[in-house]
């Protein structure tokens, strides 16, 4: 039993779920309804959905298995090494990697654009190099993940729109990448806060994260313009779009436009390990709120 739950905590499978949850409404909340002729069934659908959280799931367990010693330093818990073996850990990355790439590919050949398989293997090379390399420095492995995260949302009309473009779908895919950039930020705004929280342990053991390189406080202050911008954002649109739609503008104001304005606020007092962790777990539930935007907007 305690095997199993250390396998479902290195795989991050409480995020694992909540990438299944977006890409289930993007599919039947954002496409469904609006496109007819789509090119993947619920079948091929569920295969893609399979191979993102494999591919998902792999760069968890490769990023954990490089970041033993960081991990130590941050107080973290050890699952690599202690209740799962290195060798053990190796296998599973390259198996969920292999399939989640084998996927990609048949289904690049089903919807007849063969460039998409790639993607899946884009995403598996930079998981490993992220793992290794970008993390440790500024700026970079932050953008990548934010990224992967936008990839997310954006996979989905990549291979279920794109091969039978048309004007209705092209809204739609514009919906979808307006979902996509607020994704990119959130994650990105999320990627910087871990990196405040761990920035004692990733000090000492060498590694130039953009929080370290920057300092706590010019970091705090790129994170409040970039908050600030997403807070106006809102504001315009709740004053423009849906001041006249009653649940919309409820749903907006009460789960993502007054809980960032909190996160605004702590994050303009926040100094310790224990502040940032707040902030952390609230901008992931901010996200989440996001996603679920979908149901009502």
């Amino acid at each position: 039993m305690n095997l199993l739950s250390d396998f479902l905590k290195l795989i991050r499978f409480k995020n694992l779920f909540i990438i299944v949850l977006t890409q289930l409404l993007v599919k039947y909340v954002l496409i469904s309804p609006n496109i007819l002729d789509s090119s993947l069934s619920n079948f091929n659908f569920s295969l893609l959905v399979l191979s993102t959280i494999l591919i998902a799931g792999a760069g968890n367990i490769i990023n954990d298995y490089f970041d033993v010693k960081v991990d130590r330093l941050n107080n973290r818990k050890i699952i690599i090494g202690e209740s799962i073996k290195r060798r053990s850990a190796i296998i599973l990355h390259l198996s969920f990697s292999i399939v989640g790439i084998i996927i990609g590919f048949y289904l690049s050949i089903l919807v007849e654009l063969f460039s998409l398989g790639f993607i899946n293997l884009f995403c598996v090379v930079i998981l490993w190099f992220y793992s290794t390399t970008f993390k440790k420095k500024p700026i970079s492995g932050n953008l990548f993940v934010a990224f992967l995260s936008a990839l997310v949302l954006v996979i989905i009309p990549l291979y279920d729109l794109a091969p039978k473009l048309s004007d209705n779908s092209l809204i739609v895919f514009y919906q979808i990448l307006i979902y996509s950039l607020f994704a990119f930020l959130f994650s990105f705004i999320r990627e910087v806060i871990k990196d405040l929280e761990d920035i004692e342990g990733d000090k000492k053991s060498g590694m130039k994260t953009f929080a370290i390189s920057l300092g706590i406080k010019k970091t705090k202050n790129v994170l409040i313009i970039i908050t600030s911008s997403i807070l106006f954002t809102f504001f315009y649109v709740l004053s423009t779009i849906y001041h006249s739609n009653y649940y919309s503008f409820l749903f907006l104001l009460l789960l993502l436009t007054i809980p960032l304005c909190i996160f605004f606020y702590l994050l303009y007092k926040a100094q310790t390990k224990k502040d940032f962790s707040q902030l952390s777990l609230l901008i992931k539930l901010i996200m989440i709120c996001g996603v679920l935007s979908m149901l009502i907007i």
